[in-house]
């Protein structure tokens, strides 16, 4: 699993993630950017603009997946850094806590400012900001103990005002954000979100994540997406990063997932009606089904599609494939929700 950290954390093209449903820090470098600290034999990258560290890989299983995006032609992937449930848990805190100086932040220079636990009540993650400006110490010391959620509370304003860096920390690892917080846009590079609203949700994680109920994620990696650039504008499908993924997934997939996906390749491949084909047996299998059949429709050539395997697709068929398996989705229940997987790749 180290190797497989220190692979992505080099790859400028990789990004990362750490945090809860609606409040979340990533991490991305560009290919320019100096890097302050380098993932050596070390878990850790650090520029201008943020850093990431991973500190703790015990009991910690990499599960690999992928989702569909509302673009019918187009999916997610990711690699979620897991832990048991159990060991997951971090320090529940639900007002503005005063945590002292920052002795374990990843830069040697930011370790006198102080650190604010913000209080969201996340069980697996801990959402702070660190500031050495005496102004917005004042001000968070005079609200500490009290709820930066409620509706009359100033501490949103406050922290928006002076811009201090974000820090979000997991039984896993940290992940720092230095740059200034974006207000009107997402910034390009290292940035953060806090929603309040899908807070409330009580998720650790999208709803549509396939992750077995009793693992947490405690760092997520957004390997290179074959469609889409790490902007998340649409590009021309790159067979590599394809390729590169579906080995990883084949690693560290899960098993009924990886099983559908070939299932169905080969009925195809096979000309099976699709008739014939048994609709899948679960969500997941259902999802791996539509995801296989997106995949396929990238990787055409002429009036026919080859798989990596060199398996071949008549383009006709595989569109009755889609109409029945791969049908538009119905309108997602919150919207809020929609636009913070779209933003997440």
């Amino acid at each position: 699993m180290k190797n497989l950290l220190l692979e992505h954390l080099r790859n400028h093209r990789s990004s990362w993630s750490l945090g809860t449903f609606g409040a979340l820090g990533e991490f991305l470098w560009d290919q320019n950017e100096t890097l302050i600290i380098a993932p050596d034999d070390h878990l850790t990258v650090a520029t201008d603009r943020g850093a990431l560290r991973v500190d703790n890989l015990n009991e910690c299983s990499a599960i690999a997946y992928e989702t569909s995006r509302r673009h019918r032609d187009h999916w997610s992937q990711a690699v979620a850094f897991c832990l048991p449930e159990t060991s997951a848990t971090m320090n529940e805190r639900l007002t503005i806590t005063e945590l002292g100086t920052d002795q374990n932040s990843i830069l040697e220079n930011n370790r006198e400012a102080t650190l604010f636990d913000l209080g969201l009540n996340t069980p697996y993650v801990d959402v702070c900001i660190r500031t050495s400006n005496p102004d917005l110490m004042t001000s968070l010391r005079a609200l500490e103990g009290t709820n930066i959620l409620a509706q009359d509370s100033p501490a949103f304003n406050e922290i928006l005002r002076h811009h201090p860096h974000r820090v979000f920390i997991s039984r896993i690892g940290r992940l720092e954000v230095f740059q200034p917080i974006g207000i009107e846009k997402t910034p390009e590079g290292p940035h953060t979100h806090i929603l309040p609203k899908l807070l409330s949700s009580g998720l650790h994680h999208a709803a549509n994540t396939p992750i077995p109920k009793d693992m947490i994620a405690g760092l997520m990696l957004y390997p290179s997406n074959p469609c889409v650039d790490i902007q998340g504008k649409e590009q021309a499908f790159d067979h590599n990063v394809h390729r590169a993924f579906q080995t990883l997934l084949n690693q560290h997939g899960l098993s009924d997932y990886v099983d559908e996906k070939q299932k169905i390749m080969t009925a195809i491949e096979n000309k099976t009606d699709v008739e014939n084909y048994p609709q899948p047996a679960s969500k997941l299998r259902r999802l791996a089904a539509r995801i296989a059949l997106r995949q396929c429709a990238h990787l055409m050539s002429g009036d026919h599609v080859t798989n990596d395997s060199g398996l071949t697709y008549d383009a006709q068929s595989l569109q009755s494939w889609r109409t029945r398996f791969d049908r538009p989705e119905t309108k997602p229940s919150s919207e809020q929700q929609a636009e913070f997987l779209e933003t997440h790749k």
